[in-house]
């Protein structure tokens, strides 16, 4: 069975600071209001005898989550393999290290079995919506300005907070699915995985509700409060606080971790008598530099 560590800084919450106070957001939206409702109804208004305002009749400030989560994988073994080189073939034995290797009968071969000390470390990391699953433009935030809390309840003073549909024991399933990696092995020295980033970040956005006089159409658009983008969205989603489930529920990753380490699903075969396929030689040395590098580190 794989052992699996988090991190002491692992499971925090994080709220992304604004850039945009709700004031400027605002300015934003009204320097838009013809654009967010389009072309066509500007050409009907200049046609218009009633000459219809647009104005924001509703809005509120919303924190929409995303999860940022880091882990890696490391397999230290020893396995039996195999190993041969061609002589001349006037060559019957050669010496190494003080012992003799005869050749095959008929075959200017050298046959001998080693035993491999092997290292292999692997990494991921992931970025994610805990709305939507995507991860689209979500790096972004990580470098922004942001504080610690230790409750939502911080955020609901001033704000909804989006529902989350995806929480920590997917993310962290799907990592753990990546950097578990099938290894051949006589004998397990050591089999680890490390979460060390299991944090949720929380960034703000304004939406606003803004509605024609004369035809009394509305349109919902938001304003993100870091980079002052604006976007018309179709949500809005005032008075759906209830249905948030409970924090301790977001970071809950017991059972759906032990269904992706189970015995026998293939983390470490015992009896290391199967050889990999040959990649091409760039990418294996590429790997063996990364696989000592990695080795030293994890020594120290």
């Amino acid at each position: 069975m794989v052992n699996v560590e988090f991190g002491a800084s692992t499971k925090d919450m994080w709220v992304i600071e604004d850039v945009y106070p709700e004031e400027e957001a605002e300015k934003i939206v009204n320097a838009q209001k013809g654009k967010i409702f389009g072309v066509v109804s500007g050409i009907m208004k200049a046609f218009s005898k009633q000459k219809g305002s647009i104005s924001i009749t509703g809005k509120e400030k919303r924190y929409e989550p995303f999860w940022h989560v880091q882990g890696k994988s490391t397999f230290e073994y020893k396995r039996s393999t195999g190993y041969s080189f061609q002589v001349q073939p006037e060559v019957i034995g050669v010496k190494i290290n003080g012992k003799e290797l005869k050749t095959q009968e008929g075959k200017p071969e050298i046959n001998f079995s080693g035993e491999d000390h092997c290292f292999e470390q692997y990494e991921k990391e992931l970025i994610q919506s805990a709305v939507t699953g995507e991860n689209k433009g979500l790096n972004f935030y990580l470098k922004s300005n942001k504080r610690k809390i230790k409750s939502t309840s911080e955020l609901t003073k001033s704000g909804s907070i989006v529902p989350i549909q995806h929480r920590a024991s997917f993310l962290v399933s799907t990592l753990v699915k990546d950097i578990l990696k099938p290894i051949q092995a006589d004998t397990i020295l050591q089999e680890k995985i490390e979460i060390s980033q299991l944090d949720l970040y929380f960034r703000p956005v304004y939406t606003f509700e803004l509605t024609e006089s004369d035809t009394k159409r509305t349109k919902i658009v938001e304003v993100d409060a870091v980079t002052g983008h604006v976007e018309k969205v179709n949500t809005w989603i005032k008075g759906i606080k209830d249905r948030l489930t409970t924090e301790a529920t977001w970071f809950d990753v017991g059972t759906e971790i032990a269904g992706a380490i189970i015995p026998g699903a293939g983390v470490a075969v015992i009896g290391g008598k199967y050889l990999k396929d040959k990649r091409a030689e760039k990418k294996k040395f590429g790997k063996a530099r990364r696989m000592q590098v990695a080795y030293a580190k994890n020594k120290k």
